[in-house]
């Protein structure tokens, strides 16, 4: 039994300190934090529009895959919400059938009043089966639809969400060179 306890005492030793390094108070240090299942992706989409006031929200989306899996009252419940709180929206989204037809279709009578922009870029030169969204003034959320995985993480860190933010003015101007293939 002592030495178990001993063999016990050196693991924690070795994990301590990994374990400061979660709980440290260091000023400046993203905070990160990891989300599984469809109602921790709901809980990210929720912290999109638990603000206090609006902003502009940038956002690569693969909307089709989205759809599949996050219900669609709760995704009518969420513009709405953005609407409400005056958040605006640009968003580069793959160019496919579905997407353009049911971003005409959603966001047909709210885009004049929400400022939603959004450009296309072609599908097959950009697959992506992720959302990456920047929001509220530090923030940046990152959401997996891939098929067997279900997955977000928000990190939350001046910083970061600027780089974030800059890549995005990248990706926006060069989707100026992909003119959309689809019609609707």
């Amino acid at each position: 039994q002592i030495q178990a306890a001993e063999t016990r005492y050196e693991k924690a030793k070795e994990l301590l300190p990994e374990l400061q390094g979660l709980f440290s108070l260091i000023p400046n240090k993203p905070r990160v934090r990891y989300f599984e299942g469809l109602d921790g992706v709901l809980a990210i989409y929720r912290e999109h529009v638990n603000v206090s006031g609006p902003y502009e929200m940038m956002s690569y989306s693969n909307v089709e895959e989205l759809m599949k899996r996050v219900p669609k009252p709760f995704a009518n419940k969420y513009i709405k919400q953005k609407e409400k709180l005056g958040i605006t929206t640009r968003a580069i989204f793959p160019d496919t059938p579905f997407t353009k037809k049911y971003n005409a279709n959603f966001y047909s009578d709210i885009s004049k009043i929400s400022h939603i922009h959004s450009k296309f870029i072609p599908a097959p030169s950009f697959p992506f089966e992720a959302d990456v969204t920047m929001f509220d003034k530090n923030k940046v959320s990152i959401i997996n639809f891939s098929k067997n995985i279900f997955i977000g993480v928000v990190i939350e860190d001046e910083t970061i969400a600027g780089i974030m933010r800059m890549v995005f003015e990248l990706a926006w101007k060069g989707a100026n060179y992909f003119p959309s293939s689809i019609k609707i």
